[in-house]
């Protein structure tokens, strides 16, 4: 329990070793079909029997607001994904933010969440092939059917009350849903085969869906009877805890909308991310990078060359703890050495960073520079730099003026990689072919300019 808050620290794709690397075979397609996959399926197909049943026509309620819901986490999910662009979901998200203990009562919450809209649509789809049958004069056993009768032995063994159809279920239904486990085991055998072929089976699925729905439509509009919608909400508004009503429908609706959660964990494994999915760039800009990026270029405008750069780090917050992991410091090293010597123009051949995790620090971050200079005709000269600072404090408006410039790159309609945003990040994300830009002057510059477009 000592590292409950712990949080992990995202490396980046190009920096893991190549075995640990998920292949890149989605494209932008698919990622919607994905998501509009997750939805309709079992919102629209399979679900709305059981919130007409709670709230009747005004369903129709129940579908807007868990719309609504959905709509404002899917934006904090496409923040997320494009500050933290790594599979993984709200795990990843929670693991990197709040720490190893949340991140793992998450991740639970996540495996329950995709458990039970797995098993709606299994049972849905069995439910729709019995009936098929059915029709088709072809009789299933209703013991091998559905669990209705098992589930009713269980519920009346822990007390609860015997009602009629209770009673009818535990004597007429079945203990073993087949059907269900048979499309379950189809569906983890095309998972197996591969990314795109499950991708692609899902693609034609969700066409399939969209058509038969865009056809019912059409053909029932002109058969509605405004009599059917009377009483318009005949549970009323309903509360959290009876289930029951618009709100109670709209809870029970709302786990079948995990489209936005499937297209962020599979972010890592679209072909173009750049383009799929919007990237500024990785590890925030703060403290000592930060005062590189400032010093760097004005050694470089005075033609002082840097013989060598220490650097040294003490954090006592979960960062420091965090960079303990071996992999995760090498991450954090590879990326501060390739700032300073992308600036300067050449490698520094002893730029040394030494990061320790010191816990009376707390919060606080404390880094001594000492940086060896060689002038004009030789002169050696030294230049020591002493920074204390709080990394929340610094981390805070960074985050906030990142949110600013997101928003207005959307209100102008402008999606891929953002170079503007390279002012606030360690690791700049530029279009292919492109050199990154690590030098503060020039980036503000272009910043500026981008905001005066």
């Amino acid at each position: 329990m000592k590292n409950w808050n712990v949080r992990k620290v995202v490396v980046a794709r190009e920096d893991m070793p190549e075995h640990h690397r998920l292949v890149r075979s989605l494209s932008w397609p698919h990622l919607v079909a994905l998501g509009v996959g997750a939805i309709v399926g079992t919102g629209i197909l399979t679900l709305i029997g059981v919130g007409a049943a709670k709230a009747g026509p005004s369903v129709i309620l129940s579908f807007a607001i868990a719309g609504l819901i959905c709509a404002c986490a899917a934006l904090a999910y496409a923040e997320m994904a494009t500050m933290i662009p790594a599979s993984g979901s709200a795990y990843t998200y929670t693991y990197a933010v709040m720490g190893e203990l949340l991140a793992w009562m998450v991740g639970w919450a996540l495996v329950l969440e995709y458990a039970l809209g797995a098993s709606a649509v299994a049972v849905g789809w069995s439910n729709h092939l019995v009936g098929a049958l059915a029709d088709s004069g072809v009789q299933f056993p209703a013991l091998i059917s559905n669990a209705d009768g098992l589930m009713a032995k269980v519920a009346l063994a822990f007390g609860s009350t015997a009602t009629p159809d209770l009673l009818a279920a535990a004597q007429n239904g079945g203990f073993i849903n087949v059907p269900a486990i048979v499309v379950v085991l189809a569906v983890t055998a095309l998972l197996i085969k591969g990314t795109t072929e499950s991708a692609m089976v899902n693609a034609v699925l969700v066409v399939v869906k969209l058509i038969a729905l865009t056809a019912f439509m059409v053909l029932t509009l002109p058969a509605i009877k405004a009599s059917n919608f009377h009483p318009f909400t005949p549970t009323g508004f309903g509360n959290l805890t009876s289930g029951t009503g618009y709100v109670g429908a709209a809870a029970s609706i709302f786990f079948a909308y995990v489209g936005f959660d499937a297209v962020s964990t599979a972010a890592e494994e679209t072909k173009n991310p750049q383009r799929n999915v919007p990237i500024g760039g990785k590890d925030g800009k703060t403290g000592q990078t930060f005062m590189k990026t400032v010093i760097a270029p004005a050694l470089r405008a005075r033609a002082l060359h840097v013989d060598g750069w220490f650097s040294t780090n003490i954090l006592g917050n979960r960062d420091g703890l965090a960079l303990e992991d071996p992999g995760s410091l090498k991450s954090k090293l590879n990326t501060k050495g390739s700032v300073l010597d992308d600036i300067l123009g050449y490698p520094v051949e002893d730029h040394i960073v030494d990061i320790r995790y010191y816990k009376p620090r707390g919060d606080n971050k404390e880094a001594w520079d000492n940086i060896d200079l060689v002038g004009f005709l030789g002169q050696k000269m030294q230049i020591k730099v002493n920074f204390l600072c709080r990394d929340s404090i610094l981390a805070a408006p960074l985050v906030i003026e990142i949110a600013r410039v997101l928003d207005l790159a959307r209100q102008r309609g402008e999606g891929g990689i953002q170079e503007q945003l390279g002012l606030f990040f360690k690791a700049p994300m530029t279009p292919a072919g492109k050199r990154e830009e690590h030098s503060f002057p020039v980036q503000e510059r272009v910043l500026l300019d981008w905001l005066a477009a």
